[in-house]
């Protein structure tokens, strides 16, 4: 039992399994799409999530100790992501002033899979957990094979994203979405703004310390 408990593949599956359950950027996309977008347009969604975030798991545990360097690289991660979240929270500032929609105009499944592709893939979080996962000491170098450690990534965001999927696209929830949504556009655009401007702060208090 202990050794199960102490195996690497377990600590990485806990340790990101948590991280991706707290409600954050990709959360966040992945339950507006399966509001206001197709079921398929919300599953490319958490397809891409899940993608991104193996893309993330690999290069952190290929590298191992030649990408410790990037730990103190960490800001490049934060920079994309804010300018992302600042994009989108503003996307949905505008849409709430325009007439009320159930559906994503203008969106394609393949926008919607690579919009949860580039989510995850400068999410700042996920990024600093697998490198240090990679470089630190509960996973030591060559206890993970980098595909493997993809694999199980892959799994569970795609597993815990699509569930999201399917329970958003609930047709109960998208009739009570489209009678909020002039509130919840709103709220969802200021929380968008408000993980950015989280992150900016953070970049400058790092920067002057």
């Amino acid at each position: 039992m202990q050794i199960i408990a102490e195996g690497p593949l377990v600590t990485l599956a806990l340790t990101y399994g948590a991280i991706a359950m707290l409600p954050g950027s990709n959360f966040l996309i992945v339950s507006q799409l399966a509001l206001r977008a197709p079921r398929s347009y919300a599953c490319l969604s958490a397809l891409g999530i899940a993608s991104g975030a193996a893309v993330v798991a690999a290069a952190a545990f290929a590298g191992g100790p030649l990408l410790s360097p990037l730990t103190g690289q960490a800001w490049l991660f934060d920079v994309v992501f804010v300018g992302l979240m600042a994009r989108l929270g503003f996307r949905a500032l505008r849409r709430s002033t325009q007439a009320k929609r159930q559906t994503v105009t203008g969106a394609s499944a393949l926008s919607c899979f690579r919009l949860g592709l580039f989510t995850a893939l400068t999410n700042p979080t996920t990024a600093a957990t697998m490198l240090t996962l990679a470089t630190g000491p509960r996973i030591k170098p060559g206890d993970c094979e980098p595909l493997v450690c993809a694999a199980t990534i892959f799994i569970i965001a795609g597993s815990w994203f699509g569930i999201v999927a399917l329970v958003f696209c609930d047709a109960r929830l998208k009739r009570i979405y489209v009678r909020l949504q002039p509130w919840i556009d709103p709220m969802l655009g200021v929380l968008l703004l408000a993980l950015a401007t989280r992150t900016l702060l953070q970049l400058v208090v790092m920067a002057s310390t």
